[in-house]
């Protein structure tokens, strides 16, 4: 269609007329877009056919390709706390966009109730969408704490493991009441202590203790809570 046309004719009064057409190029657009995507559903080709501003036919083919994401780098590990130390929870990657599953915003999440949380979150360098999730169990390791007592032990056979008797408590709030006594067969009380951490190594008033079954009593108060206790068994000495 290009050039230059030049037409005679006639025109309403009867004279001659003259018109000269001078049509130029306009070019069309092509155009090949190169994207990507996490969705597996955004891959593939698309050609679109458009009219440019001259309009004249465009014609435009976006190719995307799959974004992979990035694996996590610091991955949250499930974790147990108590209840009066409890832990603030830290997604340790870089991206934007945090958002926890009961609502919080931000890589940073105190939890209130033991659970499944779960961050989702846009990494940086990939832009994908990327999840993190991380089991809590809140304890109360205060009214919970374990108290127990050997059902036997050894302080005459020199091995390092065994030689004093004592209680094996997790309770580390510890005790604002706290006596252990220890008695013989004939009831004499041969150890005392309001000590937790200390216990009998089998010597009474200076000598070896014979070997047989003892009987051993502990009452307790326990820290903050003032849970009280009283545990009462027996335990072998064995040489």
């Amino acid at each position: 269609d290009t050039g230059i046309v030049v037409d005679s004719l006639t025109n309403v009064q009867g004279c001659d007329s003259v018109t000269t057409t001078i049509t130029s190029l306009l070019l069309s657009f092509n155009d090949t877009i190169l994207a990507t995507s996490c969705l597996v559903s955004d891959t593939g080709i698309v050609i679109d056919s458009l009219i440019n501003v001259q309009g004249c036919d465009s014609v435009t083919t976006t190719i995307t390709s799959l974004q992979f994401a990035n694996p996590l780098l610091n991955p949250l590990k499930d974790t147990t706390m108590c209840e009066d130390a409890i832990e603030v929870l830290f997604i340790n990657e870089t991206g934007t966009n945090f958002i926890w599953n009961e609502g919080t915003y931000g890589p940073y999440l105190l939890p209130d109730t033991s659970g499944i949380y779960i961050v989702e979150f846009t990494q940086s360098v990939t832009g994908c969408l990327v999840a993190d999730t991380i089991s809590v169990v809140i304890e109360n390791c205060i009214a919970d704490c374990i108290i127990d007592l050997p059902t036997a032990f050894s302080p005459y056979v020199t091995t390092g493991n065994n030689d004093i008797y004592k209680m094996i408590s997790n309770c580390e709030n510890g005790f604002s009441e706290f006596e252990f006594r220890i008695f013989n067969r004939w009831g004499e009380m041969v150890y005392i202590t309001n000590e937790p951490t200390e216990g009998w190594d089998g010597i009474y008033k200076g000598v070896n203790s014979e070997m047989g079954v003892y009987t051993y009593v502990l009452e307790y108060t326990k820290a903050i809570t003032n849970q009280k206790g009283r545990m009462t068994g027996n335990v072998t000495l064995l040489r």
